[in-house]
């Protein structure tokens, strides 16, 4: 019997065609590997030259793109002459199908000869072209080297800081405890210069600090409402007390601002006025320096700031001041023992003023000064802030361990527990801690991260009372995130606020299942219409996303996790709750190195639907 036409034709073509299938990030998922073999243990991406400078456009592709090469000179495994067509399948699905041509390479070339040469040339030209850029952003993003450099000098920025912020934390703790006792107005006087003094040294470790951050593109803003007169008056405070000693004539002039609150990063902000008058008052030998700030409103919601600072110093070319702004930086002819500094200051500023949104503009004569001028976005706030004394938490019937190794970093912190009735033991080295908590049953924990003997992180797995961890290095954070979700962080020098805060806060205090509508408010602008049509619509999605995510981490898919993850962020900040905000974020970060922690998944999905429960019992009609 003979074949059938449709048969015979697919006998013809399937001997010269041959069709993979394989996900976005190079996972095969099938070929009839008639032509060529595809390696299903590699990356389909990284298995052959022609698909390694087109892999960025194909993650790319759309469900339903598509993109053709009529004909492509493939040399990988065998010399073919290759028609290749891909299609997005779905929404993480690549098709690849070949049909080869090399028998009618022959054909081909003689017709490619009598077409316009110039037209074939430019062609080539602008696929090339194409495929040279693709390659250079490769290279650009997977130089090893320079990731390496950049980690190691973090790294070493990070612990320079650490170590010098303890003889900060000290400083800061022994002033805050001696002011407590002093009545003598003068020698308070001499303690709020000490104080001012701490402070630059700790404008020194955060410019330290942002310097690393800022190359790895690290830097954010926190916003909180303050009182900006306060911020500056406080700020200024000790570079005035320098320029009264240089004789210098320091004013400052507030009368044009119209808010005394605003919204934005207070700390931020303070660093660079302090950075930028620091350096006014330090190279104005004679003279003045004066600070004028402005308020002018130029949009409905937020106030322009404009801040100037003019000085009488010694001026600068323009060389000089390209110079500055880079990191260790310093003017021409600069004497480094007349003018002690970092040479950062100048270059974090600038980078700071840019994150807020503004620009610093410079204009400086040799010999006749500079002034310094930047102008900033923030919106004014309605709330008025009132300075309250943390009171002191009750805790006579608590056995508190303190593990501190500095000697007086450990005297103020004993003097701060002290005062709240708890009995406290005290240990300074790794081996002491495991002995204590073999014999003794504690209440709270207060422990350094790196002590005398190593780290302290691994010692407390098996405690379960309230824990909190002190360190000078704010990147220990995320590691006491990560294997102490429910501890507590303080960031050396620890004031005795924050540390009452810390001690008092109740448990219902920090439920995480806790939803508000503050959030959704601010996004509609209080349109009640709009808040509902928002709620109903979270109502409607997220609990069906959540099924979703916990049956994808449970398949172990870390990309579609991470997917899931992103979808659903507007609705977790939408709902207010910073606890979950930080967990989802986590999370995301996991799922995007390829890893699912289905423990944290698991509880953070019990929380927002317990917590969504609560938010439409109240609020959805």
């Amino acid at each position: 019997m003979s074949k059938s036409i449709n048969d015979i034709k697919l006998a013809y073509f399937q001997k010269r065609s041959q069709v993979v299938v394989f996900n976005k990030s190079g996972g095969l998922v099938e070929s009839c590997d008639t032509l060529f073999n595809v390696d299903a243990g590699q990356s389909v991406l990284d298995q052959f030259i022609f698909l390694e400078g087109l892999a960025p456009v194909l993650q790319e592709l759309k469900e339903g793109q598509t993109l053709d090469f009529p004909l492509v000179e493939w040399t990988d495994q065998k010399d073919l002459l290759l028609e290749l067509h891909f299609e997005a399948v779905g929404k993480n699905s690549i098709q690849w199908f070949s049909i080869d041509k090399t028998f009618e390479r022959d054909t081909i070339l003689q017709v490619q000869q009598q077409r316009n040469q110039s037209a074939i040339n430019e062609e080539f030209l602008t696929i090339q072209k194409r495929y040279l850029e693709v390659e250079k952003e490769l290279l650009d993003f997977k130089n090893e080297e320079l990731e390496r450099i950049q980690s190691f000098k973090s790294k070493f920025f990070a612990e320079v800081s650490h170590e010098m912020r303890t003889p900060l934390n000290s400083m800061a703790g022994l002033i805050d405890l001696l002011q407590n006792k002093l009545q003598d107005a003068s020698q308070r006087e001499y303690l709020e210069n000490l104080k001012a003094t701490s402070n630059h040294l700790r404008s020194i470790i955060n410019d330290v600090l942002d310097l690393s951050k800022a190359e790895a593109g690290k830097l954010r803003l926190e916003e909180s409402t303050f009182n900006l007169k306060e911020l500056i008056q406080t700020t200024l405070f000790g570079l005035k007390l320098q320029a009264e000693e240089k004789a210098l004539q320091f004013e400052v002039d507030m009368s044009q601002i119209k808010h005394a609150f605003l919204i934005g990063d207070e700390i931020r902000l303070a660093q660079v006025i302090y950075n930028l008058v620091g350096n006014a008052v330090k190279y104005t030998l004679k003279g003045k320096v004066n600070i004028t700030l402005r308020e002018r409103n130029v949009e409905t919601d937020n106030a322009l700031l404009e801040f100037e600072i003019a000085d009488t110093g010694k001026g600068m070319s323009q060389q000089d001041i390209t110079n500055i702004l880079e990191p260790y930086g310093q003017a021409s002819g600069q004497n480094q023992q007349d003018f002690e500094g970092t040479g950062l200051g100048m270059g974090i500023a600038k980078q700071l003023i840019e994150l807020m949104g503004g620009e610093l503009k410079i204009e400086s004569e040799p010999n006749v000064g500079t002034t310094i001028s930047f102008s900033i976005k923030l919106k004014p706030s309605d709330e008025v802030i009132v300075e309250e004394t943390v009171p002191i938490p009750s805790l006579s019937n608590q056995q508190l361990l303190l593990v501190e190794d500095d000697v007086l970093s450990r005297n103020v912190l004993y003097e701060y527990l002290k005062r709240t009735g708890a009995q406290i033991k005290m240990v300074d080295h790794i081996d002491d801690v495991l002995v204590i908590l073999s014999k003794h049953t504690f209440d709270g924990v207060i422990s350094d991260v790196n002590i005398v003997g190593g780290s302290t992180l691994p010692l407390f797995k098996e405690y379960s009372g309230r824990l909190l961890f002190v360190s000078g290095d704010v990147l220990e954070q995320e590691c006491i995130k990560v294997n102490y979700p429910e501890a507590k962080f303080l960031l050396k020098p620890v004031s005795k606020d924050d540390l009452y805060i810390s001690l008092s806060a109740s448990e219902e205090e920090a439920d995480a299942s806790t939803f508000t509508i503050d959030n959704l408010r601010r996004a509609s602008q209080d349109d009640e219409v709009l808040i509902q049509l928002m709620i109903d619509t979270i109502a409607e999605s997220l609990p069906k996303e959540l099924v979703n995510l916990m049956e994808t981490a449970a398949n172990k898919d870390s990309p579609q996790c991470k997917h899931i993850l992103h979808k659903i962020k507007p609705s977790i900040v939408y709902l207010g709750n910073q606890a979950l905000m930080d967990m989802r974020t986590e999370l995301h970060d996991v799922a995007l190195k390829g890893s699912i922690d289905l423990d944290q998944m698991a509880s953070f999905i019990k929380r927002v639907e317990a917590g969504l429960a609560k938010f439409l019992a109240m609020y959805k009609h």
